[in-house]
């Protein structure tokens, strides 16, 4: 039973960092973007 809620809380945390990672990467291709947008404009 112990070792059932250590795997689950493991897969858990293992989504949070995906997660976290692709929300990182969205902000930067975002924040790139924008950049990339206000050079052309200037």
């Amino acid at each position: 039973m112990v070792t059932f809620s250590l795997i689950v809380c493991h897969s858990r945390r293992a989504v949070f960092e995906k997660m976290r990672k692709l929300f990182l990467r969205v902000i930067v291709i975002l924040s790139l973007g924008r950049l990339n947008i206000i050079g052309t404009a200037s």
